[in-house]
């Protein structure tokens, strides 16, 4: 679970200033897909596979995710522009 964050921070340093919003969403769904796909083979591990385990490690938390997603593919570029300035 904790690799996919490294996994996640990786692929969202590949957002670039002038990529089109669509890409930035992709990107971003991408980099955040790992986080839960090393999340539920951990989860998996951990419970066992018989169990529910997409309904209870992923499920609960997909809207939030889609959301942050959305917000963060809007400010994507307004926070590029700012780190130069930093």
């Amino acid at each position: 679970y904790l690799i996919g964050f490294l996994s996640a921070c990786f692929i969202a340093s590949f957002i670039k200033e002038n990529d089109n919003y669509f890409l930035i969403f992709i990107k971003l769904f991408l980099s955040v897909s790992t986080i839960y796909i090393l999340g539920v083979l951990w989860l998996g591990t951990l419970l066992g596979w018989e169990k529910p385990i997409f309904e209870l490690g992923v499920m609960p938390f997909l809207l939030a995710e889609v959301f942050k997603i959305a917000l963060l593919t809007i400010l994507a570029k307004k926070i590029l522009k700012f780190r130069k300035f930093i």
